[in-house]
């Protein structure tokens, strides 16, 4: 949240958004094929599994900059709370759904 919060004192809120999601979606996908989900279901295909890695993290992403966009938006709240609640529906739409399909 950081890095969000940092890069949003020099664009939108959306923009610095993406872009703190990606960089965190790169270390959650070196994180999770290294200590969290020891059975891949593509180990042979890993090509295959880093394209829906990444899509299922734009998917994700999309979930993640809408909410945010809704909180602050539609409800008036601050970025820091917005970023919590749009988190929360991001990692467990990510999780469902990698879950699902990779491992």
């Amino acid at each position: 949240m950081l890095f969000l919060l940092f890069l949003a004192q020099w664009m939108h809120y959306t923009l610095a958004a993406s872009l703190s999601f990606m960089i965190g979606a790169g270390v959650h996908y070196l994180l999770s094929v290294a200590f969290v989900f020891r059975k891949r279901r593509l180990l042979s295909r890993r090509y295959a599994e880093a394209a829906i890695f990444v899509g299922t993290g734009i998917a994700a992403l999309l979930v993640n900059v809408a909410v945010i966009a809704i909180c602050i938006e539609l409800l008036g709240t601050s970025l820091p709370l917005a970023k919590l609640g749009a988190a929360g529906f991001s990692f467990l739409f990510g999780y469902v759904v990698r879950k699902m399909a990779l491992f």
